[in-house]
């Protein structure tokens, strides 16, 4: 039984949800003419939501301010998931339809394609029908209507994929030896070879890389020598466009296949990112004081077990706005001693942790549940810096002061706002290396880093400040110092995008559960994936799964606010 496809566009997926109690033949209805929508789109234009809605309903809903437009091609890849959910509504059965139908295996011989084409399809714009066959058991089937409306969009598609055909052992081995031949006798590059081979046996220049590259692969594994030298490109870039997609929550056979070629195996993809992931981490600076309590078996029911530890931490954004900023550190209140000096202690303990489980992380392979682990704690270590250089915010506005001269409503935002980026900085280095097991509070060591920072930033600046008359537009945003990075090495991997902050609020609650306990946005402690795994009663393969879509829901709703303003 197929499993049920799930709609991405947020309107589609309401209205499915909206539908599924509405008459049998008002869904019937509903179905035809989101099918004859699908034909009619052009992928390239704009279509309103409204529009959307009104073309398959037959009623225009009110929208309230602008309404949302959604690209065909985005459209398209939806209506089909769209309609599989109103006929599984309608508990939609073979012999209801009065119109021809074909099934996916008589679609692949009559197309000359793999099944696995065919769902790419449904992904483009074929509408499939889901209905349930003489033993009750759903199955997917097309109308003629439909697949001729496909074959009129995307005909030249369809022929080239009915002309792949597989490469046989018999002709894999024949590349292989002439490859070898081109690398004797020409000194071709891999890349160059296959490139002259791929002309010479009519295939894609990519599955011919593939193909001699997994064939050099078993060849060192084997202790044989392979045909080339080089080994597949893992470039910064290819690094960089690995990472950033897995932290947008993309699939890793998506990732495989971006980095690796269109059938590369997706755990490829996994131990990449696990290399890439300790490679960062190993580039952090987490060296700091050491307690003796720190080397106990009990420190960390010790250390971390303080509800001020491991609750109210991250207090949310900080100010958007200079004006806002300016306020919070005229009202900033007095930091509490006691609390002060066991986040601070907690702080310390979290990083030396992560750095001596980073000293048994094996470069090559690196364990994933050690990895999360380390990560986990370091971004708890980061939220309790925030809550740290919250406490001492009151400190930075008189010390911008002493050094400009002026008040700090009449420094001009231009200028204003880098002195207080340089502040915070400097706040953060003096927690850093503050050890608070050595005795003294952590507002003299702020103190003297600031007084520092500000001098220097003061004197690399090119002329005197001027006094302005009017306090900062609130037209200039002020520096979120709750995102800001501890080191230039701490890895974009740690800090939480603020995107999935800002959209918490908007997602169901499982999603919103899970981004908020994996960042720490709910204001507590985070959670490996691990812990995640066992709260929601899953294995940690399916609780990383749901991350993943969590991400790419909070992405997508943030996107869409975005568009929206």
């Amino acid at each position: 039984m197929p499993p049920l496809a799930r709609c991405q566009i947020a309107a589609l997926a309401e209205l499915a949800d909206q539908l599924r109690y509405a008459p049998r033949g008002a869904l019937l209805r509903q179905i035809a003419h989101a099918e004859t929508l699908a034909s009619e789109l052009e992928e390239s234009e704009q279509y309103p939501e409204d529009w959307i809605v009104y073309r398959i309903t037959g009623h225009r809903p009110e929208v309230s301010g602008a309404a949302a437009t959604y690209a065909g091609a985005a459209v398209l890849s939806d209506l089909s998931a769209f309609v599989e959910r109103l006929c599984d509504a309608a508990q939609l059965e073979k012999g209801d339809l009065e119109e021809p139908t074909i099934d996916a295996v008589s679609l692949c011989a009559r197309w000359r394609v793999s099944r696995k084409t065919v769902d790419r399809a449904r992904r483009r714009g074929l509408i499939a029908r889901r209905v349930r066959n003489e033993r009750g058991r759903a199955t997917l089937v097309f109308t003629e209507r439909a697949v001729e409306a496909y074959e009129r969009r995307r005909g030249d598609a369809i022929e080239r994929a009915g002309r792949f055909s597989r490469l046989g052992p018999d002709m894999e081995a024949k590349i292989i030896r002439r490859a070898a031949r081109y690398r004797e006798r020409f000194n071709c590059s891999l890349n160059r070879a296959a490139v002259r081979l791929a002309e010479r046996y009519g295939r894609s220049h990519q599955g011919i890389r593939e193909l001699l590259e997994r064939h050099d692969a078993r060849q060192r594994e084997l202790g044989l020598e392979p045909i080339f030298d080089e080994r597949p490109d893992r470039s910064a870039r290819t690094m960089v466009s690995a990472l950033r997609m897995a932290r947008a929550g993309a699939e890793p056979s998506e990732i495989a296949s971006h980095i690796f070629g269109p059938r590369a195996d997706k755990r490829r993809a996994t131990r990449l990112i696990r290399q890439i992931r300790a490679r960062l981490l190993a580039r952090l600076a987490l060296d700091g004081p050491v307690s003796r309590v720190f080397l106990r078996d009990d420190a960390d029911e010790v250390l971390l077990a303080p509800e001020i530890v491991r609750a109210r931490l991250g207090g949310g954004p900080g100010a958007g706005e200079l004006v806002e900023m300016i306020r919070l550190i005229r009202e900033a209140p007095p930091p509490d001693a006691e609390v002060e000096s066991v986040r601070a202690v907690a702080h310390q303990y979290l990083r030396f942790r992560a750095r001596r489980m980073l000293e048994q992380i094996v470069a090559t392979d690196p364990n994933p549940t050690r990895l999360d682990e380390i990560e986990t704690r370091l971004r708890w270590a980061a939220l309790l810096r925030v809550e740290l250089v919250r406490s001492q915010m009151g400190l930075l506005g008189p010390a911008i002061e002493r050094g400009v001269g002026l008040p700090l409503e009449r420094i001009p935002p231009h200028r204003l706002r880098p002195l207080m980026v340089v502040g915070f900085r400097a706040i953060g280095a003096a927690v850093d290396r503050f050890a608070p097991f050595h005795g003294g509070r952590l507002a003299a060591p702020v103190s003297l880093r600031l007084s520092r920072s500000i001098a220097s930033a003061i004197e690399d600046e090119h002329g005197p400040l001027a006094e302005t008359k009017h306090r900062p537009a609130t037209a200039h945003r002020a520096p979120d110092f709750t995102l800001m990075r501890p080191s230039v090495a701490w890895s974009a991997w740690l800090t939480p995008m603020g995107a999935l902050r800002e959209a918490m609020g908007s997602l169901g609650g499982r999603d919103r559960l899970i981004i908020g306990r994996r960042t720490g946005f709910d204001g507590e402690a985070p959670e490996s994936i691990t812990r995640l795994a066992e709260r929601l009663e899953t294995t940690r393969m399916h609780a990383a799964r749901y991350e993943r879509a969590a991400v790419r829901e909070a992405l997508r709703l943030h996107a869409q606010r975005a568009e929206a303003r």
